[in-house]
């Protein structure tokens, strides 16, 4: 092969290696170009997921906040109305002895017992709900200062239902007195001490209705934002995981392309050659 032949197939393999790097070069400044931008989208992304991720846990602390203020509510509303049951059985009681003109306390102090006990032993999570220490009870069921609600429940103990400074001085006065000390007013026989405090249990319980308004609602406000929050979440995460296997795809197919077109511009010289030979 001639000199001249050798110099024209060198400057056109020179040419052709100048063509073929050029777009790579051009390609490569182009995809670092996308990394950069993919990367800032990425970091956006992740900070929102991250919120997102925050967000979440607050709703279902706040959720379940309110899921144990209905708990409290019912479990205190279902106490006083045992107590008031036994208030209509203390009554009964009381009324018949005094028509029959006996006297027998230990009746009514099965019954009364009945109350204090109640009284003590009602709780939830570790707190007694009706002793008069349940008082300024927060529950966060929101953000803002407004979505807390205060909870304080009054003693619905004998002694604060109005029989007596304690069980055994209900018993001393009933051995003493007789159930008249229960029923006697200055208006006649009438059962005066037991209806003050069924009138007392009721006012209790009508407190309760109103916080479990509040509660139910509070639930439904958060159930609704719990499932806006995790549509948010799908929007945030589902395109990024989409756009990376999309990424991973097209970075497949660019490398696969230039290494076949480097492969044809290796091939084209030696086309060449043996063209000449």
């Amino acid at each position: 092969m001639s000199l001249a032949i050798k110099q024209i197939l060198s400057q056109d393999r020179q040419a052709e290696s100048r063509a073929y790097k050029k777009p790579f070069a051009l390609s490569v400044h182009a995809d670092d170009e996308k990394d950069k931008g993919s990367i800032d989208e990425h970091h956006v992304d992740y900070r929102l997921s991250l919120q997102n991720l925050t967000d979440t846990r607050s709703i279902n602390q706040n959720l379940r906040n309110a899921n144990d203020g209905v708990s409290m509510v019912q479990i205190a509303d279902k106490a006083l109305a045992q107590t008031d049951h036994a208030l209509d059985e203390i009554r009964k009681i009381a009324k018949e002895q005094y028509q029959q003109n006996k006297n027998d306390p230990d009746k009514i102090m099965y019954w009364l017992k009945q109350v204090d006990n109640i009284a003590k032993e009602t709780k939830f999570n570790q707190k007694t709900l009706l002793d008069g220490n349940f008082t300024d009870e927060l529950y966060t069921v929101g953000s803002g200062v407004e979505q807390t609600v205060e909870v304080s429940l009054s003693s619905s103990s004998p002694a604060a239902l109005g029989f007596g400074s304690s069980i055994e001085d209900v018993l001393t006065k009933l051995r003493d007195k007789g159930v008249s000390e229960l029923l006697s007013t200055s208006d006649g026989p009438k059962p005066n001490i037991i209806d003050e405090a069924k009138e007392s249990v009721s006012e209790i319980r009508a407190t309760l209705p109103p916080l479990h308004e509040r509660f139910t609602n509070a639930i439904k406000d958060l159930s609704l934002l719990a499932d806006e929050t995790h549509q948010a979440h799908s929007r945030i995460n589902d395109p990024t995981d989409a756009s990376q296997r999309t990424a991973q795809t097209r970075d497949t197919l660019l490398h696969e392309s230039k290494i076949s077109l480097q492969a044809q511009a290796n091939q084209q010289p030696h086309i060449a050659m043996s063209l000449l030979e």
